[in-house]
């Protein structure tokens, strides 16, 4: 495995996003508490994975008011929440954590499967619509069983 710092952006995108899909059900004060444990989680992986300290990202509630007007779309918000989970699973708790428990609920946020087509370059996709609505489940499915605690390492061997 291995893991990298996200930009405060790319998580203002997230929780910002989820906020907008939410249909007011996540509020903005939510999401500056979720972006702040999302940073924390994402340093947290870092340590367990390369044994390195660096600071948090910071997340102004500006960053995150700029993707409640104008948020990713559904499949680039799906990528980009999933992102951060798998930076983040490398730090033991995270599975535990109340920020991953919050991920995890933010996902399906009444997101409309017809809007569900990624823009291509946003946060990295370059695929078409139906490979990447593949990988993207495949994705959730092993993030999920790797914050459950069950091991992947065998799904792949063999």
């Amino acid at each position: 495995m291995s893991s990298f710092q996200h930009h405060g952006e790319h998580i203002a995108a997230a929780v910002g996003s989820a906020v907008h899909y939410s249909r007011n059900t996540f509020s903005v004060e939510n999401a500056l508490s979720l972006a702040k444990q999302l940073a924390d989680a994402n340093v947290a992986g870092q340590l367990s994975c390369y044994n390195e300290v660096v600071e948090p990202v910071v997340v102004t509630e500006e960053m995150i008011q700029a993707w409640v007007e104008s948020p990713l779309t559904p499949a680039s918000f799906q990528q980009c929440v999933g992102s951060i989970d798998y930076q983040c699973c490398e730090w033991r708790a995270w599975g535990e954590s109340e920020a991953c428990k919050i991920m995890h609920g933010l996902v399906p946020v009444n997101l409309n499967p017809s809007e569900a087509t990624p823009t291509p370059g946003s946060w990295g996709i370059t695929m078409g619509p139906d490979m990447f609505g593949a990988l993207a489940l495949t994705h959730a499915l092993l993030s999920g069983l790797q914050c459950m605690g069950v091991s992947i390492t065998g799904i792949f061997s063999g």
